[in-house]
Protein backbone atom coordinates (compact mmCIF):
# COMPACT_ATOMS: atom_id res chain seq x y z
CA UNK A 1 0.00 0.00 0.00
CA UNK A 2 1.79 2.93 -1.21
CA UNK A 3 3.02 6.94 -0.78
CA UNK A 4 2.79 10.03 -2.90
CA UNK A 5 6.01 10.45 -4.67
CA UNK A 6 8.18 13.02 -3.28
CA UNK A 7 11.07 14.19 -4.64
CA UNK A 8 13.71 15.31 -2.01
CA UNK A 9 17.30 14.12 -0.70
CA UNK A 10 17.62 10.85 0.91
CA UNK A 11 20.05 10.52 3.38
CA UNK A 12 21.03 6.43 3.70
CA UNK A 13 20.69 4.19 6.53
CA UNK A 14 24.04 2.74 7.38
CA UNK A 15 23.61 -0.78 9.54
CA UNK A 16 19.92 -1.18 11.29
CA UNK A 17 21.30 -2.72 14.69
CA UNK A 18 18.08 -3.98 16.37
CA UNK A 19 14.93 -4.83 13.28
CA UNK A 20 12.07 -2.89 13.67
CA UNK A 21 9.84 -1.52 10.87
CA UNK A 22 9.13 1.71 12.28
CA UNK A 23 12.98 2.23 12.99
CA UNK A 24 13.02 2.71 8.91
CA UNK A 25 12.67 6.34 8.17
CA UNK A 26 9.55 7.11 6.12
CA UNK A 27 11.79 9.37 3.76
CA UNK A 28 12.94 6.18 2.43
CA UNK A 29 9.65 5.24 1.01
CA UNK A 30 8.61 8.78 -0.49
CA UNK A 31 11.11 9.26 -2.92
CA UNK A 32 12.06 7.26 -6.19
CA UNK A 33 15.53 7.89 -5.49
CA UNK A 34 17.92 4.73 -5.01
CA UNK A 35 14.66 1.57 -5.94
CA UNK A 36 15.90 -0.95 -8.29
CA UNK A 37 14.93 -4.25 -9.97
CA UNK A 38 16.87 -6.57 -7.07
CA UNK A 39 19.89 -7.67 -9.22
CA UNK A 40 18.14 -11.47 -8.23
CA UNK A 41 15.60 -11.12 -9.62
CA UNK A 42 16.00 -9.32 -12.70
CA UNK A 43 15.58 -12.79 -14.85
CA UNK A 44 13.41 -14.48 -12.17
CA UNK A 45 10.70 -16.33 -13.90
CA UNK A 46 8.51 -17.18 -10.92
CA UNK A 47 8.66 -18.86 -7.33
CA UNK A 48 8.06 -21.59 -4.59
CA UNK A 49 7.62 -21.29 -0.76
CA UNK A 50 5.55 -22.52 2.34
CA UNK A 51 4.74 -19.54 4.23
CA UNK A 52 3.58 -18.54 7.88
CA UNK A 53 1.78 -15.05 8.46
CA UNK A 54 0.55 -13.79 11.44
CA UNK A 55 -1.04 -10.30 10.84
CA UNK A 56 -2.51 -7.56 13.88
CA UNK A 57 -4.58 -4.81 13.31
CA UNK A 58 -2.76 -4.42 9.86
CA UNK A 59 -4.83 -2.58 7.45
CA UNK A 60 -6.06 -4.56 4.16
CA UNK A 61 -7.46 -3.18 0.59
CA UNK A 62 -11.16 -5.20 0.71
CA UNK A 63 -13.97 -5.27 -0.91
CA UNK A 64 -15.79 -3.01 1.51
CA UNK A 65 -12.45 -0.67 1.65
CA UNK A 66 -9.59 -0.56 3.63
CA UNK A 67 -9.96 -2.17 6.86
CA UNK A 68 -7.93 -3.19 10.22
CA UNK A 69 -7.67 -7.17 9.83
CA UNK A 70 -6.23 -9.42 12.34
CA UNK A 71 -5.24 -13.22 11.25
CA UNK A 72 -3.07 -16.25 10.85
CA UNK A 73 -2.54 -17.87 7.46
CA UNK A 74 -0.13 -20.56 6.34
CA UNK A 75 0.57 -23.16 3.38
CA UNK A 76 2.13 -22.96 -0.08
CA UNK A 77 2.51 -20.40 -2.75
CA UNK A 78 3.80 -20.52 -6.05
CA UNK A 79 3.82 -18.36 -9.06
CA UNK A 80 4.83 -18.16 -12.87
CA UNK A 81 5.58 -14.61 -13.80
CA UNK A 82 6.61 -15.47 -17.44
CA UNK A 83 3.53 -17.64 -17.69
CA UNK A 84 0.85 -15.71 -15.67
CA UNK A 85 -0.19 -18.46 -13.41
CA UNK A 86 -0.43 -18.48 -9.34
CA UNK A 87 -1.13 -21.12 -6.98
CA UNK A 88 -1.90 -20.84 -3.26
CA UNK A 89 -3.01 -23.44 -0.48
CA UNK A 90 -3.99 -21.83 1.98
CA UNK A 91 -5.11 -22.26 5.96
CA UNK A 92 -7.02 -18.92 7.55
CA UNK A 93 -7.29 -18.28 10.94
CA UNK A 94 -9.69 -15.32 12.04
CA UNK A 95 -11.52 -13.94 14.66
CA UNK A 96 -14.96 -15.67 13.36
CA UNK A 97 -13.59 -18.23 10.82
CA UNK A 98 -11.27 -21.03 10.19
CA UNK A 99 -11.02 -21.89 6.13
CA UNK A 100 -8.61 -23.66 4.27
CA UNK A 101 -8.75 -24.15 0.26
CA UNK A 102 -7.26 -23.82 -3.47
CA UNK A 103 -6.46 -20.64 -5.01
CA UNK A 104 -5.62 -20.53 -9.09
CA UNK A 105 -5.42 -17.40 -10.90
CA UNK A 106 -4.49 -17.54 -14.50
CA UNK A 107 -3.39 -13.74 -15.96
CA UNK A 108 -4.18 -15.34 -19.81
CA UNK A 109 -7.41 -15.77 -19.79
CA UNK A 110 -8.41 -13.38 -17.12
CA UNK A 111 -9.96 -16.10 -14.59
CA UNK A 112 -9.31 -16.69 -11.02
CA UNK A 113 -10.76 -20.19 -9.34
CA UNK A 114 -11.41 -20.62 -5.49
CA UNK A 115 -11.48 -24.39 -4.15
CA UNK A 116 -12.93 -24.79 -0.98
CA UNK A 117 -14.63 -27.64 0.60
CA UNK A 118 -14.21 -29.34 -2.47
CA UNK A 119 -16.49 -27.06 -4.25
CA UNK A 120 -15.25 -24.73 -6.97
CA UNK A 121 -16.42 -21.00 -7.46
CA UNK A 122 -15.07 -18.72 -10.35
CA UNK A 123 -14.55 -15.19 -10.52
CA UNK A 124 -13.51 -12.53 -13.75
CA UNK A 125 -9.52 -11.42 -12.33
CA UNK A 126 -10.33 -7.90 -12.21
CA UNK A 127 -6.61 -6.84 -12.16
CA UNK A 128 -3.87 -7.55 -14.02
CA UNK A 129 -1.22 -10.12 -13.32
CA UNK A 130 1.88 -8.37 -13.05
CA UNK A 131 5.13 -9.25 -15.21
CA UNK A 132 7.82 -7.97 -12.96
CA UNK A 133 8.42 -7.91 -9.45
CA UNK A 134 8.35 -4.25 -7.91
CA UNK A 135 11.32 -2.09 -7.30
CA UNK A 136 13.27 -2.65 -3.89
CA UNK A 137 16.02 -0.38 -2.14
CA UNK A 138 18.62 -1.79 0.40
CA UNK A 139 18.30 0.65 3.94
CA UNK A 140 20.53 -1.74 6.09
CA UNK A 141 21.25 -4.75 7.36
CA UNK A 142 20.78 -6.81 10.36
CA UNK A 143 20.62 -10.51 11.57
CA UNK A 144 18.12 -13.08 11.87
CA UNK A 145 19.29 -15.62 14.59
CA UNK A 146 23.07 -15.86 13.59
CA UNK A 147 22.22 -15.37 10.02
CA UNK A 148 23.39 -12.15 8.14
CA UNK A 149 20.60 -10.52 5.89
CA UNK A 150 20.18 -7.10 3.88
CA UNK A 151 16.89 -5.35 4.62
CA UNK A 152 15.22 -4.01 1.58
CA UNK A 153 11.90 -1.83 1.52
CA UNK A 154 9.51 -2.20 -1.46
CA UNK A 155 8.53 0.29 -3.34
CA UNK A 156 4.85 -0.14 -5.00
CA UNK A 157 1.98 1.79 -6.72
CA UNK A 158 0.26 5.09 -5.47
CA UNK A 159 -3.50 3.41 -4.67
CA UNK A 160 -3.79 2.49 -1.33
CA UNK A 161 -1.07 4.89 0.67
CA UNK A 162 -1.80 2.78 4.34
CA UNK A 163 1.19 0.65 4.89
CA UNK A 164 4.72 -0.03 4.95
CA UNK A 165 6.74 -2.96 4.07
CA UNK A 166 10.36 -4.06 3.71
CA UNK A 167 11.75 -8.07 3.34
CA UNK A 168 14.83 -9.52 4.27
CA UNK A 169 16.53 -11.67 2.33
CA UNK A 170 19.78 -13.51 2.95
CA UNK A 171 23.16 -12.25 2.05
CA UNK A 172 24.62 -13.42 -1.34
CA UNK A 173 22.22 -16.55 -1.72
CA UNK A 174 19.04 -14.14 -2.69
CA UNK A 175 16.88 -16.12 -0.03
CA UNK A 176 13.84 -14.86 1.08
CA UNK A 177 13.85 -15.09 5.03
CA UNK A 178 11.29 -13.07 6.35
CA UNK A 179 8.89 -10.01 5.45
CA UNK A 180 7.24 -7.01 7.59
CA UNK A 181 4.50 -4.37 7.31
CA UNK A 182 3.41 -2.10 9.33
CA UNK A 183 0.71 0.79 9.37
CA UNK A 184 1.76 3.99 8.26
CA UNK A 185 -0.35 5.89 10.82
CA UNK A 186 1.67 5.24 14.09
CA UNK A 187 -1.41 6.07 16.52
CA UNK A 188 -3.48 3.30 14.77
CA UNK A 189 -0.25 0.46 15.08
CA UNK A 190 -0.71 -2.88 13.12
CA UNK A 191 1.87 -4.99 11.99
CA UNK A 192 2.37 -7.82 9.96
CA UNK A 193 5.08 -10.66 10.21
CA UNK A 194 5.79 -12.80 7.00
CA UNK A 195 8.40 -15.91 7.37
CA UNK A 196 9.56 -18.08 4.14
CA UNK A 197 10.57 -21.99 4.27
CA UNK A 198 11.91 -23.70 1.26
CA UNK A 199 12.21 -20.87 -0.68
CA UNK A 200 12.90 -21.99 -4.46
CA UNK A 201 13.64 -19.01 -7.33
CA UNK A 202 11.41 -20.48 -9.36
CA UNK A 203 8.07 -22.10 -9.40
CA UNK A 204 6.75 -25.34 -9.69
CA UNK A 205 4.51 -25.93 -12.09
CA UNK A 206 2.45 -29.47 -11.49
CA UNK A 207 0.58 -26.84 -8.95
CA UNK A 208 -0.92 -24.68 -11.90
CA UNK A 209 -3.18 -27.28 -12.98
CA UNK A 210 -7.01 -26.94 -12.58
CA UNK A 211 -8.82 -29.54 -10.45
CA UNK A 212 -11.53 -31.40 -12.43
CA UNK A 213 -14.25 -29.81 -10.16
CA UNK A 214 -13.52 -26.18 -11.78
CA UNK A 215 -13.20 -27.29 -14.83
CA UNK A 216 -17.00 -26.68 -15.99
CA UNK A 217 -17.38 -23.61 -13.94
CA UNK A 218 -17.80 -20.26 -15.16
CA UNK A 219 -17.23 -17.38 -13.68
CA UNK A 220 -19.82 -15.06 -11.94
CA UNK A 221 -21.34 -11.74 -12.53
CA UNK A 222 -19.43 -8.85 -10.91
CA UNK A 223 -22.10 -8.11 -7.88
CA UNK A 224 -21.16 -11.98 -6.47
CA UNK A 225 -17.99 -11.72 -6.51
CA UNK A 226 -18.29 -8.72 -4.42
CA UNK A 227 -19.35 -10.99 -1.48
CA UNK A 228 -17.44 -13.97 -2.65
CA UNK A 229 -14.27 -11.47 -1.68
CA UNK A 230 -15.36 -10.44 1.87
CA UNK A 231 -12.80 -13.03 3.58
CA UNK A 232 -11.53 -11.05 6.64
CA UNK A 233 -14.99 -9.05 7.35
CA UNK A 234 -16.79 -8.91 10.38
CA UNK A 235 -18.96 -7.01 12.49
CA UNK A 236 -16.22 -4.97 14.44
CA UNK A 237 -13.63 -4.43 11.41
CA UNK A 238 -16.19 -3.60 9.01
CA UNK A 239 -18.48 -0.91 11.43
CA UNK A 240 -15.28 0.90 12.13
CA UNK A 241 -16.63 4.05 9.97
CA UNK A 242 -12.96 6.05 9.74
CA UNK A 243 -12.29 4.03 6.90
CA UNK A 244 -15.14 4.00 4.81
CA UNK A 245 -15.23 7.88 4.77
CA UNK A 246 -17.82 10.52 5.86
CA UNK A 247 -20.93 9.39 4.05
CA UNK A 248 -20.45 5.58 3.62
CA UNK A 249 -22.17 3.42 6.72
CA UNK A 250 -19.77 0.63 6.81
CA UNK A 251 -21.60 -3.23 5.70
CA UNK A 252 -21.66 -5.40 8.36
CA UNK A 253 -21.45 -9.10 7.33
CA UNK A 254 -23.64 -11.65 8.36
CA UNK A 255 -24.24 -15.44 7.66
CA UNK A 256 -27.37 -17.06 7.82
CA UNK A 257 -29.68 -19.45 6.61
CA UNK A 258 -32.42 -17.46 5.97
CA UNK A 259 -30.63 -14.44 3.83
CA UNK A 260 -29.20 -16.76 0.79
CA UNK A 261 -28.22 -13.89 -1.30
CA UNK A 262 -26.29 -10.89 -0.78
CA UNK A 263 -28.54 -8.11 0.27
CA UNK A 264 -27.58 -4.31 -0.23
CA UNK A 265 -30.49 -2.92 -0.52
CA UNK A 266 -31.67 -1.80 3.06
CA UNK A 267 -30.89 1.50 4.69
CA UNK A 268 -28.60 -0.02 7.27
CA UNK A 269 -26.31 -0.91 3.83
CA UNK A 270 -26.22 -4.47 5.81
CA UNK A 271 -24.87 -7.33 3.84
CA UNK A 272 -25.49 -10.82 4.02
CA UNK A 273 -22.93 -13.87 2.39
CA UNK A 274 -24.40 -16.04 -0.15
CA UNK A 275 -24.20 -20.09 0.96
CA UNK A 276 -22.87 -22.05 -1.15
CA UNK A 277 -22.51 -25.16 0.19
CA UNK A 278 -24.03 -27.05 3.25
CA UNK A 279 -21.11 -25.85 5.85
CA UNK A 280 -18.44 -27.51 7.20
CA UNK A 281 -18.97 -27.76 11.57
CA UNK A 282 -15.03 -27.90 11.61
CA UNK A 283 -14.77 -24.73 9.51
CA UNK A 284 -17.57 -22.41 11.10
CA UNK A 285 -16.80 -21.03 14.79
CA UNK A 286 -19.83 -19.99 16.31
CA UNK A 287 -20.11 -16.57 18.80
CA UNK A 288 -23.13 -14.98 20.58
CA UNK A 289 -23.98 -12.51 17.48
CA UNK A 290 -23.22 -15.05 14.32
CA UNK A 291 -22.07 -18.48 12.92
CA UNK A 292 -19.44 -17.21 10.48
CA UNK A 293 -17.97 -19.69 7.25
CA UNK A 294 -16.25 -18.53 4.26
CA UNK A 295 -16.09 -20.01 1.48
CA UNK A 296 -13.61 -18.52 -0.91
CA UNK A 297 -11.15 -15.65 -1.32
CA UNK A 298 -9.48 -12.94 -2.59
CA UNK A 299 -5.76 -11.89 -2.42
CA UNK A 300 -6.06 -8.91 -1.38
CA UNK A 301 -2.80 -6.55 -1.20
CA UNK A 302 -1.03 -4.55 0.23
CA UNK A 303 0.29 -2.77 -2.94
CA UNK A 304 -3.52 -2.30 -4.16
CA UNK A 305 -6.97 -3.62 -4.12
CA UNK A 306 -6.62 -4.26 -8.13
CA UNK A 307 -3.37 -5.85 -7.94
CA UNK A 308 -1.76 -8.88 -7.18
CA UNK A 309 1.51 -7.99 -6.92
CA UNK A 310 2.83 -11.08 -5.26
CA UNK A 311 1.34 -10.29 -1.51
CA UNK A 312 2.39 -13.69 -0.08
CA UNK A 313 6.13 -12.70 -1.60
CA UNK A 314 6.39 -9.29 -0.50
Amino acid sequence: MKVSLLIFLIILVGVIKSFDINSIDDSHWESDEGFEHHKCWKNLTGYYTEFALSAYNTMFPTPYGVIPVSFYEGGVVTADIKGQQMYVHYGIVAKNFTTWGQYYAYGKNQTQYVVNNSSCVAMKLQFPFPDKLPKFKKVGTTKIGQTDVDVWIVKGKQQCNVTRSCILIQKDTCTLMSANFGNKDKSNLGFSLLNYYRYENKPHYDKFQLPSQCWDVKPKDENENKEEQGLFANEEELENKEYFGDNQQAPSMRITKNNPHLNNNNNNKKYHHREHETPNPDLIKTTTKTSTKTTSFSRATNDSPKSIDFHHLF
